[in-house]
């Protein structure tokens, strides 16, 4: 017998606080629509603290005043440039083209390496 016991007993203790671990993280955070929902049913303050307001929608017209002139001053080498032109078109519910924009540093990024 060794200083902790015997290796049954040693077994015993390891399973049961594994066992503890597994029930313990089942009921860890599960962080979905519905604990969004009781969160600002409980903590309305707080909901409003972490979420802020609602962005306002953004101008269509200024979009896409934005994205003429981001394509008429080409930055291509900067990656702010990419982000600004993608995220006109993202604004404007055009995520297709944001994807089909940003393909191309990608691409061109992956050949680099």
């Amino acid at each position: 017998m060794d200083a902790w016991g015997s290796s049954t007993y040693v077994r015993c203790i390891a399973t049961t606080v594994a066992a503890l671990g597994v029930a313990v993280s089942a009921f860890a955070c599960i962080w979905d629509r519905d604990s969004l929902a009781k969160e600002k049913i409980k903590s309305p303050q707080m909901a409003a603290i972490i979420l802020g307001s609602p962005e306002a929608p953004s101008d269509p017209k200024a979009l896409h005043a934005r994205i003429v002139e981001l394509q008429a001053h080409r930055e291509e080498q900067s990656a702010a440039w990419w982000n600004d032109l993608a995220g006109a078109y993202l604004r404007l519910g055009r995520p297709s083209d944001a994807v089909k924009l940003l393909e191309f540093p990608a691409r061109r990024r992956a050949a680099s390496r």
